[in-house]
C-alpha cells in the first residue's frame, strides 16, 4: 500500500520562512461588559459560529468573499523605504532568525507584503526577507504625501492617520527633540519649510512625523498649519490590549457611525457622507487581515469573526474591544477515544496540559456563552483574563483546530487507530549532511530509518504515512514558491506542515541525522515551544530520547527547544529527532548499518507505544 500523502494544500495565511538549525543538519483581564450603546451608535450582533460538522462558513478572510457595499477594499500598492541605516533582512519575522542580506540606507526596496507587524521586501541583491515594520516607512505609490494616510505597524499595533500637515516657520529653524521638553536630546534641526505631520500633543509640544520616515517632537508655537486635509476619520489604530484582546479604536468626526458586523467584507463602521481619502494596511496577526478605510467607512477583515464589545464612545472617539467567544462545547466517540469540540467565534490559540486529575485547556482573553457544558467539565476566568476550562480525565490528549474553533482529543492506549505522520528529512537535491570519506549522504539513512519506523508502527496498528517514500523532496516539482517563502527549501518545509496539518494527523515524526566537528557525537530530540500542543511534544521527545540512548548507546545529548519550522508550524504533537553524528567516524557507521537503523526505529515505536500509555 502506497503511504505517501500528497494532497493539494489548501489556501493558508502567510507562513514564515524556516529558522537555521544548530547544525548543518538541520534546514533550518474580566469579561467585556455587554450593555447596549448609546442612541447615536446601532451595533449589530455577531454572526452565529457554524454549526457542529459543518464547513468553514465563507467568513470575510474567505477566498472570494465580496466587500460590503461601498467598502471594496482600494487598490493602493505600497512602496517602502528604510529609516535610519542599515538594517538586516531576514528569513523570518523574529530577530532568532537570520539574515539573508543588509537593507541599507538610501538602497530602493520593492514592497512584498506584510504580516505581524514585519515588512516582506526584496532587496536591489535578489534577497528576499522580513523588516520589522518599525524599520520602515510604509506609503501608498504615487501619492501626494501632505494628503497620504501616515501608516505605522509593529507587532502589536497598526495605525493608518490622516493627520494635519504643519511647517516650521521660525527663519532659524527648529530643533527635533526625542521627547517632549527641553530637557530632550536634538535629533536634528529642521530648515524654516520643513513640513511635519502632527501625530500627537503634550502640552505646547507635538509629536510629528517626517516625509523621510524621522519622528520625534517639536514646540508647536514656532510651527504654522498649511493644510488639515480634514477627513471624517482622522485615526485608527488596531492594538493588542492583553493575550487574546484587540481593541480598535476610530477617532473623528463619528456621530451617525454604525458598526455593522454582518458586512460580508468584515466588520464595518458606516460613516454617513464619508470623506474622499481611503487607505488600506495589511495585519495578518491575531486572526485580523486587514484595516482599511474606505468610501463607505472603516474596514476590518478577519480570518474567523470574532465577539466584540463597545468600551467607549463619543462623536469623536469610539472604541470596540475584540475577543473569541465560546458558543458551544460537545462530545463525541472516536474509536476508543473521546472528543470535546468547542465552537469558538473568532481566533483562539488554546494552550493544554495536565494539571493534577484534569486536563486544563487555557483560552487567553475568551469569554463564555451562557451555554451548557459537559458533565464534569467545569470553567474559571484566571486572573490573568484566560477562560480556563478543567475535563476530568488522566488519558493521553492532544488539540486539533478546525473550522469554527477546536477540538481536544482523549486517546487510548495502544497505537490502533492513530494517525501518524513519519518525515524523512532533506531529499532530492537536498542532502542535508555528507560523510564524504564513507560515502553517506543524510537523505538516505533518513528515508532508510523512517521506512523502518512506518513497518514498526503499523505492526503495533497504527496508521502511518510519509512526506517522501523515495529520494525526493516532497514538494512538488511543479509547484510555484510564494514570495514569503523566497526559496524552494523552505517552500518544502513549508509543504511538509501542509501535508501534516491538512491530514489532520496525531503525530509527527521528522527524522534527521546531525553533523558537527569530529568530536561531536551522540543522540538529540527537538521540540518547539511555539507548538499547539507545546507539552505533548516535549513529552514525546523525552520519551524518545530516553529510548533511542538506551538502543544506540550514544551519548544523550537531552531534548531541546527550538523552533525549527516543521515542528513549530505543525499542529499536532511534532518532534525532530537527530539520531546521531554523520560526521561522527563512529556514529556514521552506526547510522549506516541495518542493525543500527532497525534499532533506532524500533526505539522510536516504543517510545510512541509509551506516550499513549497513559499521562506522564
Amino acid at each position: 500500500v502506497r503511504a505517501e500523502l500528497r494532497p493539494a494544500p489548501a489556501p493558508a495565511p502567510a507562513p514564515e520562512p524556516a529558522a537555521p538549525g544548530p547544525s548543518p543538519t538541520q534546514p533550518e483581564a474580566p469579561p467585556a461588559p455587554d450593555g447596549g450603546p448609546p442612541d447615536w451608535l446601532a451595533v449589530s450582533p455577531p454572526a452565529p459560529a457554524p454549526s457542529p460538522g459543518a464547513g468553514p462558513a465563507p467568513g470575510p478572510g474567505a477566498p472570494g468573499a465580496p466587500a460590503a457595499p461601498g467598502a471594496t477594499l482600494p487598490e493602493l500598492p505600497k512602496q517602502v523605504t528604510l529609516v535610519g541605516g542599515g538594517e538586516p533582512v531576514r528569513l523570518g519575522r523574529h530577530p532568532a532568525y537570520g539574515p539573508v542580506d543588509t537593507a541599507r540606507a538610501g538602497e530602493p526596496l520593492t514592497y512584498l507584503g506584510a504580516a505581524e507587524g514585519w515588512v516582506l521586501v526584496e532587496t536591489v541583491r535578489g534577497a528576499r526577507g522580513w523588516i520589522p515594520g518599525s524599520q520602515v516607512l510604509l506609503q501608498d505609490k504615487g501619492a501626494e504625501w501632505a494628503r497620504a494616510p501616515l501608516y505605522t505597524l509593529s507587532e502589536e499595533e497598526w495605525y493608518i492617520g490622516f493627520l494635519p500637515v504643519r511647517v516650521v516657520s521660525d527663519p532659524d529653524g527648529l530643533n527635533l527633540r526625542t521627547g517632549p521638553g527641553l530637557n530632550h536630546s536634538v535629533q536634528a534641526v529642521l530648515p524654516q519649510g520643513t513640513a511635519l505631520k502632527v501625530l500627537g500633543r503634550q502640552g505646547d509640544w507635538l509629536e510629528v512625523a517626517l516625509k523621510d520616515g524621522r519622528r520625534g517632537w517639536v514646540a508647536g508655537a514656532y510651527t504654522a498649519l498649511v493644510a488639515d486635509h480634514s477627513a471624517r476619520v482622522e485615526g485608527v489604530r488596531l492594538h493588542s490590549a492583553g493575550p487574546g484582546i484587540l481593541r480598535l479604536e476610530l477617532t473623528g468626526d463619528l456621530q451617525g457611525a454604525q458598526v455593522d458586523s454582518e458586512a460580508p467584507g468584515g466588520l464595518l463602521i458606516r460613516l454617513p457622507d464619508p470623506s474622499e481619502p481611503v487607505a488600506h494596511l495589511p495585519v495578518e496577526a491575531h486572526g485580523v487581515r486587514d484595516l482599511a478605510v474606505t468610501p463607505a467607512g472603516v474596514l476590518v477583515r478577519f480570518h474567523a469573526p470574532p465577539a466584540f464589545s463597545v468600551r467607549e464612545q463619543t462623536p469623536g472617539r469610539l472604541v470596540l474591544e475584540f475577543r473569541p467567544r465560546v458558543l458551544g462545547v460537545e462530545t463525541r466517540t472516536e474509536g476508543d477515544g473521546e472528543v470535546y469540540r468547542f465552537q469558538v467565534a473568532g481566533a483562539v490559540r488554546p494552550r493544554a496540559d495536565h494539571v493534577g486529575e484534569d486536563v486544563r485547556v487555557d483560552l487567553p482573553g475568551a469569554t463564555l456563552a451562557a451555554v451548557p457544558l459537559p458533565p464534569g467539565v467545569w470553567v474559571e476566568q484566571t486572573e490573568t483574563g484566560h477562560l480556563r476550562f478543567h475535563i476530568p480525565s488522566a488519558r493521553p490528549y492532544a488539540v486539533k483546530q478546525v473550522p469554527g474553533g477546536f477540538e481536544v482529543w482523549f486517546y487510548g492506549p495502544g497505537l490502533q487507530g492513530k494517525r501518524i505522520l513519519v518525515d524523512p528529512g532533506h531529499g532530492g537535491d537536498d542532502t542535508g549532511a555528507v560523510n564524504r570519506a564513507l560515502g553517506l549522504q543524510e537523505k538516505d539513512i533518513n528515508l532508510q530509518v523512517a521506512l523502518l519506523l512506518k513497518e514498526e508502527l503499523e505492526r503495533r496498528g497504527a496508521e502511518v504515512l510519509l512526506t517522501r517514500s523515495d529520494d525526493r523532496r516532497p514538494l512538488p516539482p511543479e509547484a510555484p514558491v510564494p514570495a514569503e517563502l523566497s526559496n524552494r527549501t523552505r517552500a518544502d518545509l513549508h509543504y511538509r506542515t501542509v501535508l501534516a496539518n491538512e491530514s489532520g494527523v496525531d503525530l509527527f515524526i521528522s527524522i534527521h541525522a546531525n553533523a558537527g566537528g569530529p568530536s561531536h557525537q551522540g543522540t538529540e530530540v527537538y521540540y518547539s515551544q511555539d507548538n499547539l500542543n507545546a507539552p505533548r511534544s516535549q513529552y514525546l521527545a523525552s520519551l524518545i530520547q530516553s529510548r533511542l540512548v538506551a538502543a544506540l548507546g550514544r551519548p544523550d545529548r537531552g531534548v531541546r527547544e527550538e523552533m525549527f519550522y516543521v515542528i513549530k508550524f505543525t499542529d499536532a504533537p511534532a518532534v525532530l529527532v537527530e539520531l546521531a553524528f554523520l560526521s561522527h567516524p563512529d556514529e556514521a557507521k552506526l547510522l549506516a548499518s541495518p542493525d543500527g537503523q532497525r534499532r533506532a526505529a524500533a526505539a522510536i515505536a516504543d517510545a510512541v507505544v509509551d506516550f499513549y500509555a497513559g499521562r506522564p
